[in-house]
């Protein structure tokens, strides 16, 4: 038996599309990755890289990419995790809050906590390093609108932390990506940091499209 292939294949309207979706979600991704560099543990995991513009690729299916609506919860990107541990969510029990009052502005409300009582740690923690990354970039075209990063240093106490708002201003025209994302690390009595792959999360802890 023998089997050829034809000259030309035919591809459904929705297969170009979809195909077409995905060259604009690894873009995109790759921009938003360079991004958020300071919350990323392992910027050059390739499984990492695939599976976050995957993401993006999911929410996008085959729909008109130029045509999307804004949406406050990106689908598939919202709670998305770089690193295989629990997320942030699972090891920082705090409903963290962020809102665009203003189509420039973004903000983050941190609750009042105990970090012995909603943070998980592993033994001898001493610290938590707490790095929090905004970053935005153009679905269409992928040129990036811009990013900062904030970093806390969290005593891993039975202290209360009061609670805080931080505010970023960052250009959002139509058709940007916005993402709020959050890394912790664990400073032990040692000094180091800890390095073991269950306690390194970092989280997407809001996705928006503007």
């Amino acid at each position: 038996m023998a089997r050829s292939l034809p000259a030309t294949v035919k591809l459904s309207a929705a297969t170009k599309v979809c195909n077409g979706n995905f060259g604009i979600a690894s873009a995109c991704g790759k921009s938003l990755r360079q991004l958020l560099l300071p919350v990323l543990p392992f910027p050059k995991d390739r499984r990492m890289q695939i599976r976050f513009s995957g993401a993006i690729a999911k929410w996008l299916g085959a729909a008109n990419a130029a045509t999307l609506p804004p949406v406050t919860a990106i689908p598939f990107v919202n709670q998305f995790r770089f690193t295989d541990c629990p997320g942030v969510a699972e090891r920082w029990k705090l409903g963290l809050l962020v809102e665009q009052p203003a189509a420039n502005t973004i903000t983050l409300h941190i609750p009042a906590f105990i970090p012995k009582q909603t943070i998980t740690a592993p033994e001898h923690t001493v610290a938590v390093t707490c790095t929090i990354t905004v970053a935005g970039s153009m679905l269409m075209g992928a040129a990036p609108t811009g990013s900062h990063s904030t970093t806390m240093e969290i005593a891993y106490t039975d202290t209360l932390i009061p609670a805080q708002t931080m505010q970023w201003t960052l250009p959002a025209p139509a058709g940007t990506v916005i993402l709020v994302a959050v890394a912790l690390r664990y400073r032990l009595a040692g000094g180091g940091y800890c390095s073991a792959p269950a306690f390194l999360p970092a989280s997407v802890i809001d996705a928006r499209y503007c």
